[in-house]
């Protein structure tokens, strides 16, 4: 509903108010929320290998793309008014390059604990009959990438 409205009167019939709240933004935020709740499902039934990857990439992307655009949208806002006298626009590419740089280093750093710690699912305790797996990643963050 929120991409629909967003589109319908960001973009179709351009209305002021719509478009003072910086629609590519809030599509970034709605695609990035959606991801998020996407990611959730990973959570879900038996982990393996490839649950246990998207648990941490879906959600961390997902937070990190809300926040940022947040904070730009914010930023926008405060550098508009912050001199009563002088007003300068800032375009759209900027803020995207800074959401963009923003995002990568998390990217980076969701590769290497991929690359060098996959997680993975791992049975960590098995009794009489029912056994209990969980999702451990034992190279970079050792015990604490247990979830």
């Amino acid at each position: 509903v929120c991409i629909i409205f967003t589109v319908v009167f960001g973009y179709i019939f351009r209305r002021k108010r719509v478009r003072a709240a910086s629609p590519f933004f809030l599509l970034m935020m709605a695609g990035a929320t959606i991801v998020g709740y996407g990611g959730l499902y990973a959570f879900f039934g038996q982990p393996d290998t490839v649950s246990c990857n998207f648990r941490i990439w879906l959600i961390f992307l997902a937070v990190v793309v809300v926040i940022s655009s947040l904070f730009v949208k914010s930023f926008r806002v405060w550098r508009l008014y912050r001199s009563p006298t002088e007003i300068k626009a800032i375009p759209d590419w900027q803020l995207v390059l800074f959401v963009a740089v923003t995002v990568l280093p998390v990217i980076v750093v969701l590769a290497l604990w991929t690359g060098i710690g996959t997680p993975s699912a791992v049975v960590e305790e098995q009794s009489d009959d029912k056994v209990h797996i969980v999702c451990r990643s034992d190279g970079l963050t050792g015990a604490a990438g247990t979830y």
